[in-house]
C-alpha cells in the first residue's frame, strides 16, 4: 500500500540519517596511514621493540633499498 511505501521510505531515511558519521569520516588513504605508522615507530613512539616487528623491518628494507632522491 501507499502507507507501507511511505513507512519504508521513512525507515530508510532514518537509517541514512543515523549513519551520517560514516559518510563524514574521511581518513587519509591507507598508504598514507601506514606511512604515518612507520614514521611513528621509527621515531620510537611505540618503544624500541616495535622496530623488531615484521611490519617495521619489511617496510624499512623497502625504504632503505629505495631512498628518496
Amino acid at each position: 500500500t501507499e502507507q507501507e511505501c511511505i513507512e519504508g521510505v521513512v525507515r530508510l531515511q532514518t537509517i541514512y540519517d543515523n549513519n551520517q558519521y560514516q559518510r563524514d569520516r574521511q581518513y587519509a588513504p591507507t598508504g598514507d596511514q601506514l606511512d604515518m605508522l612507520w614514521h611513528s615507530i621509527d621515531a620510537g613512539e611505540f618503544g624500541d621493540t616495535a622496530k623488531q616487528s615484521e611490519f617495521y623491518t619489511a617496510n624499512k628494507a623497502v625504504k632503505d633499498a629505495n631512498p628518496k632522491p
